[in-house]
């Protein structure tokens, strides 16, 4: 659903600042509320996180609000692939 920018109410409408006059409504299929809103993927982009950086702080983000163990160990995996890639250079 396409709506003007300047009257959207969407917490989870992340477009609005980087298109203004137009945003897409984002379903609360990409956005569940384990996610915080769009918080952390501000945080992301505010960062301009690479994607293992970004997959890092999402899964620590959600680890409480959903599978605690398993995402610790998905952020863990995400972290060391970046230190190889780093130790690399």
């Amino acid at each position: 659903m396409r709506h003007n920018a300047g009257t959207c109410h969407n917490t989870m409408c992340v477009l609005k600042d980087l298109h203004p006059g137009e945003c897409e409504e984002l379903p609360n299929a990409i956005t569940p509320t384990y996610y915080h809103g769009d918080t952390v993927m501000r945080f992301i982009e505010e960062f301009d996180l690479s994607f293992c950086l970004g997959n890092t702080v999402k899964y620590i983000a959600r680890q409480k609000h959903k599978n605690q163990l398993e995402d610790l160990k998905k952020a863990l995996w995400y972290l060391q692939r970046e230190i190889k890639k780093l130790e690399k250079v």
